[in-house]
């Protein structure tokens, strides 16, 4: 079993921005949340990116945010524009118990 206290880092490799609160959920119908700036994107690189085919899919700061806390981490502090230290958090909700 992983211990509690043990922090994770991760990279983040999108352009920095300003994350604010969104709701839990959206009518089917309601595009425009999309087209916040503030939303969480992963950027689709077609070819390469810093001359590196692996690159395919660059999240901006909103998405590795949200990746982590859907992941079970909590944010802890984000140091640089780059580095996120978290812990583990609670599990989301919809992730099954781990098996006894």
């Amino acid at each position: 079993m992983m211990n509690p206290a043990l922090k994770w880092c991760i990279n983040e490799l999108g352009p920095g921005s300003t994350i604010s609160t969104l709701q839990g959920d959206y009518e089917f119908s309601q595009w425009n949340v999309f087209d916040r700036r503030d939303y969480p994107t992963p950027f689709f690189v077609e070819e390469r990116y810093a001359a590196d085919p692996t690159n395919g899919f660059i999240p901006n700061k909103a998405a590795v945010e949200a990746m982590l806390r859907s992941s079970g981490f909590a944010l802890e502090t984000n140091p640089e524009r780059d580095v996120y230290l978290c812990r583990r958090g609670r599990r989301p909700y919809m992730v099954e118990p781990p098996p006894p």
